[in-house]
């Protein structure tokens, strides 16, 4: 089963990420960047969705040891935020995608899943 991480501040969008994904992949969540790469390295997720609001920075330097990592570069990294510049911060993080919210669960899923296929 494929595995899924995300990294979520808010305690409610998180419990929907997981209602809504945990159907279909194993997921795990952390609710902030403290450790996350020492996650990364235990939990070994074949994507990543990470919060925009945990800090620019923290997700830039998080981001960019991921892909400058061998075992890790090919992990998709998918950003979602509340903010409509979020096309334009997942670009400059390097990022693979983004889902703006409010999304769709169906949004969610279809996008979780194109990401996992194309790995």
């Amino acid at each position: 089963m494929k595995k899924v991480l995300i990294i979520e501040e808010d305690l409610n969008i998180s419990e929907i990420f997981h209602l809504v994904l945990s159907d279909h992949f194993c997921v795990k969540i952390l609710h902030n960047t403290n450790n996350a790469y020492g996650e990364i390295e235990k939990f070994r997720p074949d994507l990543l969705l990470l919060d925009h609001w945990l800090g620019k920075a923290k997700l830039a330097a998080l981001i960019n040891k991921l892909k400058n990592d061998n075992r890790f570069r090919k992990i998709p990294v998918i950003i979602s935020s509340t903010d409509d510049t979020v096309t334009h911060v997942a670009e400059q993080l390097r990022a693979d995608s983004c889902l703006p919210k409010p999304f769709d669960l169906d949004d969610l899923l279809n996008l979780v899943r194109k990401h996992l296929e194309q790995g």
